[in-house]
């Protein structure tokens, strides 16, 4: 009888956690335990506070546990966002935690999710690009579910996280006007305003400032109005700061913006993959031969698991030059002949790379095979005597 009390008592303490993020200690858990309060689906909280036992009780990583509550908003999010009924979610949630597979824990979550079909189904990136450039997203009353798309949008690569509902100096509301303004009317052709009223409640339409009228005229938003555009510190607002005026090509490319980095943060779920039973192991990089097609499943960098921006080889071979350069900095540069191999330079100089990608004040190129940068990876690693530092789990995508 003592073990089942004391099993009720922590689960009920974890429900606490789900109910309240303000109790949970660690800030990146926090962090993902906020957002996911703002999808107000209580009914995956039955499979989570399961999950969240077994993180506590180190079944899995904090990596891990992420990871899993990541896909759960996603899974939320974009089945809401295309509308499907949540009556399904009770059916999928009760019977989710039964088919994992401890030995694989987030792959089996993931391959029961992108197998549900029908009303269950996990909506793909081609449904949602149908769906969101055309659909009417903006409703006063579904605010919180705004705010959280921006919150996430603008956190993602942000060193530190910002909520939007929490600043009250900015307001939600739509760059072209619902209702006809004259400012807008001569910037554009009839055609043009027609398009641009019919996706005046679109997600490219939407951003926060300190305007709380609409019908002024763009220019005025972008330089004129407290916390315009041009003054803004929101990613979400960095394309607006950039152009002199806004119509459905400027709609568009900003959609393509926002859709890109939504992809990235609310990610489906993991393609279902041929692989062999020991690639689910992580391995020492110095004892991997080749990372030809294949991506990352999984990082880990001196015991800590790296955040990489995707699941790209070229995401961890960046994050890999990153880690070296912030705390490996002079004997890495030492090595003159491996950093002209890697085609590293500072950013003053003229690099003239094909792709380049900036860390701190350097530019690397990153226009090479999957293989080349394993190997770049493995030299300067064995250069620099860090053979027990970087643990990769690889995998082949079907």
């Amino acid at each position: 009888m003592e073990p089942i009390l004391s099993y009720m008592k922590e689960l009920a303490s974890l429900y606490a956690r789900l109910l309240n993020p303000l109790l949970e200690k660690d800030q990146e858990i926090q962090l993902h335990l906020k957002y996911l309060s703002y999808l107000d689906v209580t009914v995956a909280y039955p499979f989570l506070v399961k999950i969240y036992y077994d993180y506590e009780n180190q079944k899995i990583n904090k990596q891990d546990f992420i990871q899993i509550l990541d896909i759960v908003q996603s899974y939320i999010f974009r089945r809401y966002l295309l509308g499907l009924p949540s009556r399904s979610l009770d059916k999928v949630f009760m019977n989710l935690y039964r088919k994992i597979d401890p030995s694989k824990y987030v792959y089996s979550l993931h391959k029961t999710l992108s197998e549900r079909s029908g009303d269950a189904r996990f909506p793909t990136d081609a449904e949602l690009h149908a769906s969101l450039k055309e659909r009417d997203i903006y409703n006063p009353k579904r605010k919180t579910q705004l705010n959280y798309l921006f919150t996430r949008l603008e956190n993602h690569k942000r060193l530190k996280p910002i909520f939007l509902d929490e600043q009250k100096h900015l307001y939600l509301g739509r760059i072209f006007p619902e209702k006809y303004s004259e400012h807008w009317g001569k910037d554009l052709s009839e055609e043009e305003y027609d398009k641009m009223r019919q996706h005046s409640n679109t997600l490219a339409n939407l951003a926060y400032s300190g305007c709380s009228d609409e019908n002024v005229s763009f220019l005025h938003k972008r330089e004129v109005c407290e916390h315009c555009y041009a003054i803004s510190k929101l990613w979400t607002n960095q394309y607006l700061s950039q152009i002199e005026e806004f119509g459905p090509e400027e709609l568009n490319q900003r959609y393509k913006i926002l859709m890109d980095r939504f992809v990235e943060v609310w990610k489906p779920p993991m393609q279902i993959r041929i692989v062999e039973e020991q690639d689910f192991e992580r391995k020492n990089i110095l004892g991997i031969d080749s990372a030809t097609g294949k991506k990352v499943e999984e990082a880990i960098w001196k015991n800590e698991p790296l955040r990489l921006k995707n699941e790209s080889f070229t995401s961890l071979f960046v994050e890999v030059i990153t880690k070296l350069i912030e705390e490996h900095e002079v004997e890495f540069l030492k090595q003159e002949q491996l950093c002209q191999e890697l085609k590293l330079c500072k950013r003053n100089e003229n690099c003239n790379f094909r792709a380049p990608v900036f860390i701190n004040e350097y530019v690397i190129e990153t226009k090479s095979s999957n293989d080349y940068k394993l190997k770049m990876i493995k030299k300067i690693l064995g250069a620099l005597n860090l053979d027990n530092v970087l643990y990769v789990r690889l995998y082949m995508p079907a």
